[in-house]
């Protein structure tokens, strides 16, 4: 997947660089003591945008929380 997208034969270097990807748990309280929860992935920086753009990987703006019932 790196070679075809350009980005050479390490792949353990793209890797590192997706750890700059950073997910954010926003807690909002509201007055009547409820928390409205949002799980959010940080905008990447442009050099990480760009190898994002080139394995054709789009991470969503918010992660959707999996209720166990």
């Amino acid at each position: 997947m790196c070679k075809r997208a350009g980005l050479g034969s390490e792949p353990r270097v793209v890797v590192e660089e997706l750890r700059n990807l950073n997910l954010v748990d926003v807690v909002l309280p509201t007055r009547k003591g409820i928390e409205i929860r949002l799980r959010c992935v940080s905008k990447p920086d442009r050099h990480l945008a760009i190898i994002l753009q080139k394995l054709n990987l789009h991470p969503p703006p918010r992660l959707e929380k999996k209720y166990n019932l």
